[in-house]
C-alpha cells in the first residue's frame, strides 16, 4: 500500500488529472492519483475524443472504399459493408495502447495510482499534516490519505433532460454509442453539439438511417452561423435528416426500439421511431459522492467554483477541467484546456 502522506493528491486521471500528476512529479513532488476506473485517461481516452476519432477513421475508410472508382482503385464486385466487431476490436486496441502509455508514464515518474473512489474530508475535520488536506478512499482499498495540496479533476459525464430516462440499451449516451457491437438500422440523436454531429456522421456512413434533433434554430448552435450552414448542406448531401427548432417531448423505450414524440417549430407533434435514441444534450460535472460542499467547496449549478489560479473556496484544494466553473461564463469542456490547467496548477 502507498504511504499515506504526499505533496499532492489528485482525484481523477483524465487529461487534467494525469497531466497535472506527471508535471508535479517532474517538479520533484511526491504525487498520488485516485482513479476508480480500470484504466487511466478519463473520458477523452476511454469514452470521448480518442474512440470517436477511431470510429470516424473507420467511417472515412468505408467512404473511400465505396468511392474506389473515383480514386482509380478496382475492387471485387459487391457492396462494401462495415464489420462492427472488427471496428470495436481496433478501436479498443487504440484506446488500450494510449491508456497503457499513461500507466508507463506513472511508473516512470514514480506516481502512485490508488484505485478507488475518493471523498474529501469534511471541513473542520483537519489533517495530521499541518496546513494540508485529507481524503478518504471509500471503496476498493479503503484508507485515509493526506497531502499538502489536493487537486480535484473528476471531469464530466453525459447528462439527460427531464422526462427522458436513459436505459443504456435503446436510449443511450455517447458512452454506449462508442461501443455498439451491431449497427442500428435507425438512429435518432438529441442534440447537435460536437458529440451529436460526430455520431451522426459516423453512423450514417456506416449505413444507419440518421435523424438529428436540435432544440435551437440551427445545427452546432454555439459555432459561427457559416459553420452551421455548411454542416447543414453536408448533412443533406449525406442523407442525414436534421430537425432544428424542435423539442423532444417524450421518448419511450420498448423491446424493439424507441418511440419518440417531438414538437416542431409550428407547434405540431411529430412522431418518430428508431432502434436507438442517442441523448447528446451536454455534460454535467462529476461531484456526486465527492463531499464537495461538506469540505467547504462552493458549487455553482453543480460545478466547483474556482478563482483565476484554480483555487477553490477551501484551503489547500484546487480544481481543474470539466468539473469547474470560473464564474460569469462558460468553461470549455475540452481535453487540452484541462491539461493546460493541470500544468498551471502543478
Amino acid at each position: 500500500m502507498p504511504e499515506a502522506n504526499f505533496d499532492i493528491l489528485i482525484i481523477g486521471a483524465g487529461p487534467g488529472g494525469y497531466v497535472a500528476a506527471i508535471r508535479a512529479a517532474q517538479l520533484g513532488l511526491k504525487v498520488a492519483v485516485v482513479e476508480k476506473q480500470k484504466a487511466l485517461g478519463g473520458t477523452c481516452l476511454i469514452w470521448g475524443c480518442i474512440p470517436t476519432k477511431a470510429l470516424l477513421e473507420h467511417a472515412h475508410a468505408l467512404k473511400v472504399i465505396r468511392d474506389a472508382k473515383e480514386w482509380g482503385v478496382t475492387i471485387p464486385a459487391g457492396t462494401p459493408a462495415i464489420d462492427m466487431g472488427q471496428v470495436q476490436t481496433r478501436k479498443d486496441r487504440v484506446v488500450t495502447g494510449l491508456t497503457k502509455g499513461i500507466e508507463f508514464l506513472f511508473k516512470k515518474n514514480k506516481i502512485d495510482w490508488i484505485k478507488g473512489t475518493a471523498r474529501l474530508a469534511p471541513r473542520g475535520s483537519g489533517a495530521r499534516t499541518e496546513g494540508g488536506a485529507r481524503i478518504d478512499i471509500v471503496d476498493g482499498d479503503k484508507q485515509t490519505l493526506e497531502a499538502r495540496e489536493i487537486i480535484v479533476a473528476t471531469g464530466s459525464t453525459a447528462r439527460s433532460v427531464p422526462g427522458i430516462e436513459i436505459d443504456h440499451t435503446h436510449i443511450i449516451t455517447s458512452d454506449e454509442a462508442i461501443g455498439l457491437k451491431t449497427l442500428p438500422t435507425s438512429l435518432v440523436i438529441m442534440g447537435s453539439g460536437a458529440v451529436g454531429v460526430e455520431f451522426a456522421s459516423i453512423y450514417r456512413r456506416f449505413g444507419s438511417d440518421v435523424t438529428i434533433i436540435e432544440l435551437l434554430p440551427r445545427l452546432v448552435p454555439i459555432e459561427d452561423e457559416a459553420v452551421s450552414a455548411e454542416l447543414d448542406k453536408s448533412f443533406k448531401k449525406q442523407g442525414i435528416k436534421a430537425l432544428t427548432g424542435t423539442k423532444v417531448t417524450r421518448a419511450v423505450a420498448g423491446t424493439n426500439g424507441v418511440d419518440i414524440e417531438a414538437q416542431t417549430p409550428d407547434g405540431k407533434t411529430q412522431r418518430l421511431s428508431a432502434d436507438i435514441l442517442l441523448v447528446a444534450t451536454g455534460r454535467g460535472a462529476v461531484t456526486a459522492g465527492l463531499g464537495a460542499e461538506e469540505a467547504g467547496l462552493t458549487l455553482e449549478k453543480g460545478y466547483i467554483k474556482v478563482d483565476e489560479m484554480y483555487r477553490t473556496s477551501a484551503p489547500n484544494i484546487s480544481a481543474v477541467g470539466d468539473v469547474i466553473t470560473l464564474g460569469g461564463g462558460g468553461h470549455p469542456q475540452l481535453a487540452h484546456v484541462s491539461s493546460a490547467e493541470g500544468i498551471l496548477v502543478a
